[in-house]
Order: C-alpha cells, then sequence, then structure tokens
C-alpha cells in the first residue's frame, strides 16, 4: 500500500476567480485558503508521522521525485472544480511535491448544484469544507 496524507480544511473554498480581467496579483482570500489548505496538510502529515514506521510514513518532500495523485471533495464551493483544484494544488506544491508535473491523476468531486433563475448557481446549503487525500505512487504510474 502506498502511503497518503488525508486531511481536512474547514471554511468555504476559494477558488482562483478571474472575473474577466487578467489579474496582476493574487487576491487576500485566495492567499488565506492556499496558507488554510497548506496548515492542515502539514498537521495531517505530523500526526502521520508520529503514529506510524517511518518506512510507511508518507515520504520526505525534499528527496521525493515520484508521481502523486491527489482527490478533492469539496462541499459548499462557490467556484468551479479546476479553479478549487489549482488553489489546493498550488497550495500544496513544495510541501507534497516539488513540481506539478508529479501530479499524475487528479480528482475533483462537487456537489450536484443547480443553476439559479438568472443563470448563476445557487449557493449550497451543505457545511463548507473540503477533503483531500494526496496519495504518493512511486517512480511509475501505479507502483
Amino acid at each position: 500500500m502506498t502511503p497518503a496524507v488525508t486531511f481536512h480544511v474547514t471554511g468555504s473554498p476559494v477558488g482562483y476567480s478571474r472575473d474577466g480581467a487578467a489579474l496582476r496579483y493574487t487576491p487576500k482570500a485566495v492567499t488565506q485558503w492556499r496558507g488554510m489548505v497548506a496548515l492542515s496538510y502539514t498537521d495531517a502529515l505530523a500526526r502521520i508521522r508520529s503514529g506510524v514506521p517511518l518506512a510507511d510514513s508518507p515520504p520526505d518532500m525534499g528527496a521525493y521525485l515520484g508521481l502523486v495523485a491527489v482527490t478533492i471533495t469539496a462541499t459548499g464551493a462557490k467556484g468551479d472544480a479546476d479553479n478549487i483544484a489549482k488553489e489546493v494544488l498550488d497550495a500544496l506544491l513544495g510541501l507534497a511535491y516539488r513540481d506539478d508535473c508529479q501530479v499524475s491523476s487528479l480528482c475533483v468531486m462537487l456537489p450536484m448544484r443547480q443553476l439559479g433563475p438568472g443563470g448563476g448557481v445557487k449557493k449550497p446549503r451543505e457545511a463548507s469544507g473540503v477533503d483531500v487525500t494526496v496519495q504518493f505512487l512511486g517512480e511509475g504510474f501505479g507502483a
């Protein structure tokens, strides 16, 4: 079994919104969301490493060059799946992997949402949060 880190981030996921204009800065809400994801990952990693033998522990990012699979399940999300995934992946860069080219598999799941009368997405009613799993696959896909 390959090592994995699973963690939960409480709060409404923030996706990178471009609003039709090219942003030359990262909005504060996006920066804060990335920080929450990074902190949740490092906390989960520390809990895992304190309770399992080193051989079964997730690898040290500094030495890890293998592939990773990332699964994201968001509830209460207002953004699009691709924008939420981008922020989670950006937050994990340098923590779970050195380069985003190591992400060989990405699965993003959002609850079913309905379009409102004006065509916009109705605000979800369920509790907000994101569950993320980073699985370390090794040097080749599925290794």
